[in-house]
């Protein structure tokens, strides 16, 4: 059984170069619980600054309170940084890749990062209930990871995003093929972990 979305190699290879450089998150919009998404915006302006072509894109949506939360986070951005925000809102399963294959970054919880591996993306988990900003686990390529979503600390995000968009197109591709490895480990013992 394999999933409908999968690893393209000439997609990777041409997403390494990183002549832009986006940043996606998939996942509902309920804060406190998924707060490093506020985090990750954040972390967005304060990087953009040094690397002016980088990207954020959103897909998720929430409850009216919590995504006027979001919009008044983003709002308090630059015009230039908000103009590089895409929030596109629930998307269905089968038209994820038009987002995922633009993408060079995915940071999410549970589903969300589960995805990001399927594409063969550089994946970091991130953490639920973080109040300091975007906290993560690291790079979603540990076969031993019991689960994609803790409350237990992290750490900050900002040093592992510098690293992805800045190492070596080598690196890049081997750090895909990594995630991408994960993807097909996990799947393969828990075939409908997505879909559930």
């Amino acid at each position: 059984c394999v999933l409908p979305i999968d690893y393209a190699p000439s997609i990777v290879e041409n997403r390494s170069k990183r002549h832009t450089f986006n940043i996606i998150s998939v996942g509902r919009f309920d804060f406190p619980h998924k707060n490093y998404i506020l985090g990750l915006i954040d972390l967005y302006s304060k990087i953009k600054v040094e690397f002016p072509y980088i990207t954020l894109t959103l897909i998720g949506d929430g409850t009216t309170k919590d995504r006027n939360m979001l919009l008044d986070k983003i709002n308090k951005l630059s015009s230039e940084h908000r103009r590089d925000i895409s929030l596109i809102g629930v998307v269905p399963f089968a038209h994820l890749s038009k987002y995922f294959n633009r993408a060079h970054l995915s940071i999410g919880v549970a589903g969300g990062a589960f995805a990001g591996l399927a594409f063969g993306i550089p994946t970091l988990i991130a953490r639920n209930y973080s109040d300091n900003g975007c906290e993560v686990y690291g790079y979603f390529t540990n076969h031993n990871f019991p689960t994609a979503t803790s409350r237990d600390p992290g750490v900050d995000a900002e040093p592992l995003l510098r690293d992805v968009i800045t190492m070596r197109t080598e690196s890049y591709i081997d750090l895909s093929k990594k995630c991408y490895e994960t993807y097909k480990i996990r799947h393969s013992y828990e075939p409908m972990y997505f879909f559930n």
